[in-house]
């Protein structure tokens, strides 16, 4: 039985949080797209799968904003992203923690989804002649485009981290990599746009691995691509969608935009 069975594991973006938060804060109308609604949406989505749905609330908000401070430190986020999924699953049964697993980042929730394949392109880099002696960052070092880095609310600080910090637990990091099936940006306001990162963790995840694969997808609507007050949104799109196209891969990612036809309104955005 446990063979069919999935984790799915989704963050969300800003203004959803569970109902009673929402309505503390005046965010009624959007309650449709609370996490109690959203879990109840993904179980029923994935019902066929056997799935068990995990959604992740973000640690903190700062006014409506998600903050993912855990996911987001250097060296640290693929293991609590891991610990996470062990706590909510290893006491109904320790045959759970085996299972495949599918990430799903939505909004802001998708810079976590950036971060897992920094530290997947590390951990993969530390076996080659010369190591980076840092965390790799998903973002392109080049500023020539004038893409911000995180945003001022992040709050997190991007210093150097030494790859120490993912050393000692590389293990575990590279057996929840091997367990990854699929992972989904749905609309996200940031993407991967660090080359190396890019060619090193997608080389990893769309080859075949004991016979299985991890299908990578970019969800995107006019809601985010076209914004004109976040013009890096677009060109932060194009430098990936460039550098994944010169790749050679057993799997190709999907790069989709849904929704053209409507209206570029936080209505199209969580749909």
């Amino acid at each position: 039985m446990f063979d069919s069975l999935k984790d799915q594991v989704i963050r969300k973006g800003d203004i959803q949080d569970v109902e009673e938060a929402m309505v503390e804060s005046g965010l009624d109308e959007w309650l449709a797209y609370s996490l109690e609604k959203t879990c109840n949406l993904l179980f029923e989505r994935f019902s066929a799968q056997q799935c068990n749905v995990i959604v992740i609330r973000p640690e903190r908000k700062v006014g409506s904003q998600s903050e993912f401070d855990n996911h987001l430190r250097p060296g640290k986020g693929i293991l609590h992203i891991s610990l996470i999924i062990r706590s909510c699953l290893e006491k109904e049964s320790p045959a759970f923690l085996e299972l495949p697993v599918i990430l799903v980042g939505f909004s802001k929730g998708c810079l976590v989804l950036n971060h897992v394949l920094a530290e997947l392109s590390t951990v993969i880099a530390m076996d080659r002649p010369n190591p980076p002696k840092f965390v790799l960052d998903w973002e392109a070092a080049t500023k020539e485009f004038k893409i911000p880095s995180y945003e001022p609310t992040m709050r997190i600080s991007r210093t150097q981290t030494p790859i120490d910090f993912l050393r000692d637990h590389r293990d575990e990091v590279m057996k929840f990599c091997h367990q990854l099936r699929a992972i989904h940006w749905v609309d996200p306001h940031r993407f991967p746009t660090e080359p190396n990162v890019l060619r090193e963790a997608l080389t990893f995840l769309c080859q075949f691995r004991d016979e299985s694969i991890t299908h990578i997808s970019f969800h995107s609507t006019d809601r985010q691509i076209k914004d004109s007050r976040r013009l890096w949104i677009q060109k932060e799109y194009d430098i990936m969608q460039s550098l994944i196209s010169e790749m050679s891969l057993n799997s190709r990612p999907l790069i989709k935009k849904y929704l053209e036809d409507q209206l570029p309104i936080l209505e199209t955005h969580f749909q």
